[in-house]
């Protein structure tokens, strides 16, 4: 709570621990509180996404997700939760031009290699095993000691050994 009452850190991290909880339509409370203190509070939109899609509002949730980006353009989390929800909706080509535009922005390593192996399991997805190697190698290149990528890529080699 701030100095003079309730304020929108309050209000989020309240959101935060009913989402913890498993309380998302609280944490949706929330999280609204804390945009109605703050509209352009970037992280709130986009954990009220996360409520809103753990609610089963996907429209809602993808239009949260948006917000978040329109305020901050490369807010990382905001492109990596609505390319789970296209992928999640069998939006393969949607999920990728996320991945695409996330291999556009200034990454931690551990960030470039999770969206690569990523982008590769929607090429395999697709049927693009070829191209869906060449990912995880380039994820590979960055951290070669990666188990998740070494399984995937294993599981791959093993579709086009077949």
């Amino acid at each position: 709570m701030g100095l003079l009452g309730p304020d929108k850190h309050s209000a989020y991290k309240k959101g935060l621990k009913k989402m913890n909880k498993g309380d998302f339509s609280g944490a949706n409370r929330e999280f609204e509180r804390a945009i109605t203190f703050d509209p352009e509070f970037v992280d709130a939109w986009c954990d009220r996404g996360v409520a809103q899609q753990n609610l089963g509002n996907e429209e809602e949730s993808m239009r949260c997700y948006e917000k978040s980006i329109e305020l901050v353009p490369d807010f990382i989390m905001a492109w990596h939760n609505k390319s789970a929800l296209l992928y999640k909706n069998e939006d393969y080509r949607g999920a990728m031009e996320c991945m695409d535009r996330m291999l556009e922005m200034e990454l931690k390593e551990k960030d470039r290699v999770n969206i690569l192996n990523n982008k590769a399991m929607i090429l395999m997805k697709t049927g693009n095993y070829t191209e869906a190697l060449e990912y995880y190698n380039k994820a590979l290149d960055i951290d070669p000691s990666n188990e998740v990528v070494l399984e995937n890529k294993r599981e791959l080699k093993e579709k086009l050994t077949k």
